[in-house]
């Protein structure tokens, strides 16, 4: 099962104290964790800010960097 991951899922570690990838292995079991680009690139967009939220995307990105798949997406189809 692959399961596509955006930029609120992998800031919640952060923003809510949740271990996304101890959670998804507990509920799915085995999985394929993918993230498109285009969320890495909002990620580190919204990491050059400030604060909680910058925090939250940086981790997030780097979360997404070594966890996941990186697929690029074609909203064309």
């Amino acid at each position: 099962m692959r399961v596509v991951l955006d930029a609120n899922a992998l800031m919640a570690p952060v923003e809510v104290d949740v271990r996304l990838f101890e959670e998804l292995d507990r509920l799915l079991g085995e999985y394929e964790a993918v993230v498109p680009e285009a969320v890495l690139a909002e990620l580190e967009a919204l990491s050059r800010g400030a604060g909680e939220a910058a925090t939250a995307a940086s981790v997030g990105a780097d979360l997404g960097r070594r966890e996941c798949e990186v697929v690029e997406h074609d909203a064309g189809g």
